[in-house]
């Protein structure tokens, strides 16, 4: 990461807030960026409205919370990438649990909107984790 002016701008969401204060804090320190965190996602789109970001790290609740699976969308995942700065990278948790042609669905969607897609397992096993870019 570089340093100065060229600090690249981070948006961390996510609901717990001890992990959002961790994962923020190892971000600003290790990378040296400029963090922005946000607890609810419709703070981080209030945020998101402000400037571009390079990365954008969000860790949705359970997918079986009310309204949280329009985070899954392709119209969600398109409003994100025009979020992003250009070569911005999105991380998206999916959790574990879901019938496994729903799992695959969310990957799936997440792939038909950013051409480069990485998928990571969790620790623990606890779900993946969705990178994607440009």
């Amino acid at each position: 990461m570089a340093s100065g002016n060229d600090r690249r701008n981070v948006l961390i969401v996510d609901d717990h807030e001890p992990t959002r204060l961790l994962v923020g804090r190892i971000v600003s320190q290790e990378f040296r960026a400029r963090v922005t965190l946000a607890g609810t996602c419709e703070e981080a789109l209030r945020l998101a409205e402000e400037r571009a970001y390079d990365v954008i790290l969000l860790e949705p609740p359970e997918t079986f919370t009310a309204g949280v699976i329009n985070l899954y969308t392709t119209q969600f995942y398109r409003d994100a990438m025009a979020r992003l700065a250009p070569d911005g990278v999105m991380m998206q948790w999916v959790p574990y649990g879901a019938p496994e042609a729903e799992f695959k669905e969310h990957i799936r969607t997440f792939a038909s909107v950013f051409p480069n897609v990485s998928v990571v397992r969790g620790p623990g096993g606890f779900g993946v984790y969705m990178l994607g870019s440009e």
